[in-house]
């Protein structure tokens, strides 16, 4: 899997770049597509959880596969409220929830 995300990685700078806010949140259990969320997981690492603005749901549908610039790969499993624009949250680890970025999100694919 390490080789496949390597790979995909290399062909980012041929992709079309956006900047956008990111946040990150730390409180639900299912998220909007009915994904539940493991703590422990998240914790580790191993469930990368991302939340769009529902304006940006259409270039980024549930199931796509996001790289955020200097944060790594996270799938979009949720949607921010209806009053939040342009911005993706990523789901961490309760109590870590802290700080708002401008990166480049990069779609990658989509299951």
């Amino acid at each position: 899997m390490r080789v496949v995300i390597l790979l995909i990685l290399l062909t980012i700078p041929s992709c079309p770049s956006n900047e956008r806010r990111i946040s990150f949140y730390d409180c639900g259990r299912v998220t909007a597509d009915g994904t539940i969320i493991d703590e422990s997981a998240v914790a580790n690492g191993t469930q990368r959880i991302a939340a769009v603005s529902q304006h940006l749901r259409g270039e980024y549908p549930y199931g796509s596969w996001i790289w955020v610039e200097g944060l790594g790969v996270y799938v979009v499993h949720d949607c921010t409220a209806s009053y939040i624009m342009n911005t993706i949250d990523i789901r961490v680890p309760k109590g870590k929830a802290k700080g708002l970025y401008k990166r480049k999100v990069y779609k990658i694919g989509s299951y």
